[in-house]
């Protein structure tokens, strides 16, 4: 049985932009987006490898990295992230490598960073 829809949003979009909601519907999502932020609060770029492991390393359980693929792809969906593109040469199926497109750095928006001053000072995104 899948889950139920969540009123008001689903569980990324709480934890991203609603972290008063995002507590109660989805905490893990939340700590591991708290920990981005935390990480990138400073408005410099970090590597997708530091962003990764904040939010795998976030809670008391942290979460998979493919969750947090889908919190970091949300997080640029909502404006509150940017990546910058690079190549990385990888070996596809075939095992020739090939260079993919892919992001290798995050920095937090300009309304990224607003969000994240809201956090800290508690207040309504």
């Amino acid at each position: 049985m899948m889950g139920h829809p969540i009123e008001g949003g689903d569980a990324y979009e709480n934890a991203i932009l609603r972290p008063e909601r995002g507590l109660e519907v989805a905490p893990r999502l939340t700590a591991g987006y708290a920990a981005l932020v935390e990480l990138l609060a400073d408005g410099e770029e970090r590597s997708r490898a530091e962003c990764y492991a904040a939010i795998e390393e976030s809670g008391e359980r942290g979460l998979a990295t493919a969750t947090a693929a889908s919190l970091i792809e949300k997080a640029i969906y909502y404006g509150q992230l940017v990546g910058r593109f690079g190549y990385e040469a990888r070996v596809g199926a075939s095992g020739r490598a090939r260079n993919f497109r892919v992001y290798l750095a995050y920095r937090l928006t300009p309304e990224g960073l607003r969000t994240a001053n809201q956090r800290e000072s508690g207040g309504d995104p």
